[in-house]
């Protein structure tokens, strides 16, 4: 899964009453218009939906018992395409037309493809910030970068932060 959590301790007023914040950090997914059939009815009134990466795997997995597109389970196997997911994952020069079985994972890792990507910044507070404080934001999300410089050869460090 692409989740981490990262503690990071907060300094209050002495360094005694310091308290454990944690830091989970999320990948979701929002499906692009012509596919959000294959989430549900929710996700089609509801365009600003996120999911995970295990929740699109199991609403394809839905979608295609629904649809009668093939057996449960992406394990085993193979997806006959509907009109949707022929039109919504394969280009007009692919050699696969509607009714042709492709492997699931690929039909998966296809569907990954199209989804646009957004992060879920979850911290988890303590005392006076207690309950979670909760972001999302488009894209990846950005790695934080600590340099150290050297100013006066040797003599004096600057400390840069960058993508903070």
């Amino acid at each position: 899964s692409s989740s981490s959590s990262v503690p990071a301790a907060a300094a209050k007023a002495s360094p005694s009453a310091a308290s454990q914040q944690s830091i989970e950090v999320f990948e979701m997914y929002r499906p692009v218009a012509n596919l959000r059939p294959v989430f549900g009815e929710e996700a089609v009134r509801n365009k600003d939906m996120l999911f995970s990466a295990e929740q699109v795997k199991a609403a394809l997995v839905q979608y295609a018992v629904r649809e009668h597109l093939g057996e449960p389970g992406l394990g085993s196997g193979r997806l006959r395409l509907d009109k949707l997911l022929k039109s919504g994952l394969y280009g007009k020069k692919e050699p696969v037309e509607v009714g042709s079985e492709v492997p699931a994972s690929e039909v998966l890792k296809r569907l990954m493809a199209k989804m646009q990507l957004y992060h879920r910044v979850v911290r988890h507070g303590v005392g006076a910030e207690a309950g979670p404080t909760e972001v999302v934001r488009k894209g990846a999300i950005k790695s934080i970068q600590v340099l150290a410089e050297d100013r006066q050869a040797g003599r004096k460090y600057v400390t840069k932060v960058k993508h903070l």
